[in-house]
């Protein structure tokens, strides 16, 4: 068997996943990686070969990174980063409906299985510094959506699931009384219309590629899902002054009365009179004293 070239597949990574993650614009994820090549694309001091893109994204996540804490540089995306952006396009690509054949429905499975065992084989930040590193590369990946379109006239319909529609479709559009209906999928609803892949199974490993990087998944606490739990990961990012200084600068106003639910039901989740459910309590109570001014109508209870 031919041995992977695995400069290629990373530079693959970052042109359709990495860069539109970081700079915004079309995500083309690769085919699934699975979890032995996933783990070591990003190893053996590889880095981006286009200097530009390199270039670009490290200003990028500098600029990311700066909006919660006054940094300067980065460290280059490092082999636990990269092995998440294998991870995120395969769990991606497990939402393709193209993904398999008749013959093949297998692969979804497949997929989604080998996305664990990458996931599980990250090992979490192990400094603030990391945790930030890891956030300037992800804070937007629940911003990811698929655009689907609905196409009917006057004799049928067609649905396209992220994909552009057909112009024929298109055509003689008052004549055949053409209705074109976009609608965004968001990240946490991509399986949704493939049975092939379980929603809970899906939302599971979301949740679990989130834990990876601890400040984003509580940068965006007040997502619909999957939903927030205090894990290892975010209640010792926040245990120490600077990793919650860190997190509480990723609130504002915006969608505070969410995040406040989510924090109050995951902390009923942990064991009562516990240091684990004081240490979550302690940061609800800091997180609403940060963004509840005068005049501000919010509780805890």
């Amino acid at each position: 068997m031919a041995k992977p070239n695995l400069q290629a597949k990373l530079d693959a990574l970052a042109a359709g996943v990495l860069g539109p993650l970081v700079l915004g614009g079309k995500l083309v994820p690769i085919a699934p990686l699975g979890p032995q090549i996933g783990l070591y694309v990003g190893a053996d001091g590889r880095r981006i070969s286009d200097d530009d893109l390199r270039s670009t994204l490290a200003v990028a996540r500098v600029r990311r990174a700066r909006l919660v804490a006054p940094v300067d540089t980065l460290p280059d995306v490092s082999p636990g980063e990269w092995a998440l952006v294998a991870a995120l396009n395969d769990l991606l690509q497990a939402t393709n409906h193209e993904l398999s054949g008749v013959l093949t429905r297998g692969r979804h499975a497949k997929v989604l299985e080998g996305v664990g065992r990458l996931i599980e084989a990250v090992p979490p930040p192990r400094t603030t510094l990391e945790a930030l590193v890891r956030h300037a590369s992800f804070a937007r990946a629940l911003e990811i959506v698929r655009t689907d379109t609905t196409i009917s006239w006057w004799v049928g319909s067609a649905h396209f699931r992220g994909q552009p529609p057909s112009k024929r479709l298109m055509a003689w559009p008052e004549a055949r009384r053409v209705n074109v209906s976009p609608r965004k999928v968001p990240l946490h609803d991509l399986c949704e219309g493939l049975p092939l892949v379980p929603v809970d199974q899906y939302l599971t490993l979301v949740a679990r590629w989130l834990t990876a990087t601890p400040l984003t998944d509580i940068a965006t606490i007040h997502r619909p899902a999957p939903p927030f739990s205090w894990t290892k990961p975010t209640l010792e990012l926040v245990a120490y002054p600077e990793g919650r200084s860190l997190a509480l600068r990723t609130f504002g106003n915006r969608d505070v009365q969410q995040a406040m639910a989510a924090l109050r039901v995951a902390q009923e989740r942990l064991p009562p009179g516990t240091a684990v459910r004081a240490l979550a309590e302690g940061f609800s109570r800091d997180v609403l004293a940060r963004v509840a001014g005068p005049g501000t109508a919010i509780s805890q209870a």
